[in-house]
């Protein structure tokens, strides 16, 4: 058991590290506490973390876990106005950003590795849509536009949907061999987004009636997390997104005061602060834990030359994709560059990663290309932190701060 607490406390203390070294040099505490995990699991193998083990098995249970208290932090986190106004753009950024990925690696997997224009989709589709827990932590604190903040998150949050439903449906379809009817997958998608959506906000009010009793109690904060909880589990059992429904959940609760006065509903009970102070918390250890066991779970043995030059072109294609959604959808953004490299893959492609093998589609180097799909984007990413405008930003301030700094000191007055 020591060996368990000892490798629990490195990862902890290594995720405040990669907090402090992001915030001096922009360097993405994501990609460190992956590399962290990636150290531990198939390097060193102080964990055992291989296709068969324990830990790889419970990745849809992590990954489920660690989406629900980060999406609901970042929707408590997100001004509601500014996120309203930003909808229809972010809507029409990620289809058409999805749309474009799909097509361009189905594409791309014909040409160079002639699989079918199906198996080239299914590729597509599991690399098609970035992480919302490795985009909120990217750009939660980065120099960027408010709107661009929010369109980023909105976007993470509805691709986990897309990805999800797209490569289900692309399996099916090639296992079945039958022909593809968009008409019907559209109707899938829009009842999976208006039943999370519908839910969060029902259950939100509900659950601020339910705070206004437990104002002066101590575990309000752990019955609104079994609250969450419950609410991903009921709208997913029901065919809905449980991520967009606890997102939605967190908005609501988190601008509870803002719609009460624009509702003219003084008597509404407002989310307490320490709600918020205690999930702060909560999500440093979530995300901190999260990154680590991506990294563990990484699976490269069957990597060749080939599959490594395919996936430098996926990301090349993804970047492609991205600014071409963003020139027809938000072309006067202010942070066009910054948006277009912010292209991170997460935990919903490495568990999609092993879908297809599990029902019988067996594609040569599927696996080994979507974890370099999910390394490379993290690192086009992390590299935009400080390389892109965003940098220059980052690199203003500080020099500003230093100046103040400079100005201030004994030896200048």
């Amino acid at each position: 058991m020591y060996d368990i607490f000892l490798v629990l406390g490195v990862i902890l203390f290594s995720g405040f590290i990669a907090n402090l070294i992001f915030e001096r040099t922009r360097i993405s505490s994501v990609l460190i506490l992956m590399g962290l995990g990636f150290l531990l699991g198939p390097v060193l193998h102080v964990v055992d973390s291989g296709s068969g083990s324990v830990l790889a098995g419970l990745a849809p249970f992590i990954g489920a876990l660690a989406l629900i208290i980060m999406l609901f932090d970042g929707g408590i986190s997100l001004p509601i106005f500014q996120f309203i106004r930003t909808i229809p753009k972010a809507v029409a950024f990620t289809g058409l950003t999805f749309l474009i990925t799909m097509a361009g690696v189905a594409l791309l997997a014909w040409g160079c590795l002639g699989w079918s224009p199906l198996a080239g989709l299914l590729l597509g589709a599991v690399l098609g849509g970035t992480s919302s827990a490795i985009v909120i932590a990217l750009v939660e604190k980065a120099p960027v536009a408010a709107e661009t903040r929010n369109l980023l998150t909105l976007e993470s949050a509805l691709t986990d949907s897309l990805c999800i439903i797209s490569a289900i449906v692309l399996i099916q379809l090639i296992v079945a061999n039958v022909p593809i009817y968009p008409v019907a997958v559209a109707g899938l998608l829009a009842s999976a987004f208006s039943v999370a959506i519908v839910a969060g906000i029902l259950a939100a009010i509900a659950w601020l009636f339910v705070l206004r009793h437990l104002a002066q109690k101590s575990v309000s904060y752990m019955l609104t997390v079994a609250a969450i909880i419950l609410l991903y589990a009921l709208v997913d059992a029901t065919g809905g997104n449980g991520g967009i429904a606890v997102f939605v959940f967190g908005l609501v609760l988190g601008n509870a005061r803002r719609l009460s006065n624009v509702l003219h509903m003084r008597d509404i009970y407002s989310m307490d602060k320490k709600i918020a102070n205690v999930q702060a918390e909560v999500t440093f250890f979530t995300r901190t834990f999260f990154f680590v066991y991506l990294g563990m779970i990484l699976n490269l043995g069957g990597l060749t030359w080939l599959l490594a030059a395919f996936s430098a072109a996926l990301i090349a294609l993804f970047y492609l994709g991205r600014r071409i959604g963003l020139r027809l959808t938000v072309p006067d953004s202010p942070d066009g560059g910054f948006i277009s490299w912010m292209m991170p893959r997460g935990l919903a492609a490495a568990v999609l990663a092993g879908m297809p093998a599990a029902s019988g589609v067996i594609l040569p180097g599927f696996t080994e290309l979507v974890f370099m799909g999910i390394i490379l984007s993290n690192v086009m990413a992390t590299v935009s932190q400080f390389t892109g405008p965003a940098g220059k930003k980052t690199r203003t301030k500080q020099e500003a701060a230093k100046a103040a700094t400079a100005r201030q000191s004994p030896e200048n007055k």
